[in-house]
């Protein structure tokens, strides 16, 4: 049994993992969300987890098995919205003449597209970022590290959840910022009874409420700037809407209602507000790091 991965003080069960797939399944052995009994902090049994393994699963199952790496019209709306969030906030908070932004597993490049409408003139460099991000964009975005003293901005935007050494990953990003550069980091925000409305639990490794998060991001040699809930409001889970979901689930199966469904969902995610500014009820965690 490992401990947690902020306080490394012991874990307890909390309540079983919910996946969506079976290449997950071979992934984290364990089947159980365990609780820190002194920070809180929920998380699996990291040590049952094959990190060699994981990486092949984001390189070759992710956008395949999973819902949350599929790109459809609503998530292209959701991404627009967090990615122009984000850029409010490296504008709010960064350095004044920002010169290299590097993503933290970019994905489909909506983050760092926006960051580059708002600072032409720097560089845009991920570790990962999926094969049409830089259709008809010229490579805009390039491949890169995290290096040392290299970056003025590194975005860590719904990634910190998957690391098996979140404090290493921070560690890491410290070392790659320059003086006076910022992390901007996003998270679900997984306070107890949301967990259906953010999906499966599959493939996040950590849970992270407010408090939990504050503790971790103490452990990191930089100065928290801001740290707040975001976004559209959460739902608590009950017996009716997990039925409402289920209903669902099986109506996509149907080609006809496939596309009716998600028009629908394109439609009611592009009329949710702008996901900028703090929402106490928000489903997102954001916090702004900054490096002396």
């Amino acid at each position: 049994m490992s401990t947690c991965v902020t306080c490394s003080r012991p874990l307890r069960f909390q309540r079983r993992y919910v996946f969506e797939s079976d290449a997950f399944r071979r992934i984290y052995k364990g089947r159980e969300v365990y609780r820190c009994e002194a920070c809180n902090l929920s998380q699996v049994d990291t040590a049952r987890v094959d990190d060699a393994a994981l990486t092949g699963y984001y390189r070759e199952d992710y956008r395949n098995v999973g819902s949350a790496g599929q790109l459809t019209e609503a998530t292209q709306h959701w991404y627009a919205k967090r990615a122009e969030a984000l850029a409010g906030l490296v504008a709010e908070h960064g350095p004044p003449d920002i010169a290299a932004i590097f993503e933290v597993g970019a994905g489909y490049g909506h983050n760092l597209r926006a960051l580059g409408e708002l600072y032409p003139a720097a560089t845009l460099e991920t570790d990962e970022v999926s094969g049409d991000a830089n259709a008809g964009r010229d490579g805009a975005i390039g491949r890169g590290e995290l290096g040392t003293g290299k970056h003025d901005v590194v975005i860590l935007s719904h990634v910190l959840e998957h690391f098996t050494d979140p404090v290493g990953l921070l560690e890491r990003v410290a070392q790659s910022l320059r003086p006076g550069g910022v992390a901007i980091i996003e998270v679900p925000n997984d306070i107890d009874g949301i967990e259906r409305l953010n999906g499966p639990d599959e493939p996040h490794l950590t849970f992270f409420e407010q408090p939990t998060l504050r503790a971790l991001l103490e452990r990191v040699p930089l100065e928290t700037r801001a740290l707040f809930a975001a976004g559209p409001d959460y739902t608590v889970s009950d017996t009716r809407r997990a039925l409402r979901q289920a209903v669902r689930a099986v109506l996509y199966r149907v080609p006809v209602l496939s596309g009716v469904l998600r028009r629908r969902a394109a439609r009611n995610v592009a009329a949710l507000p702008e996901f900028a500014g703090e929402n106490p009820r928000g489903v997102f965690l954001r916090a702004v790091l900054r490096k002396s």
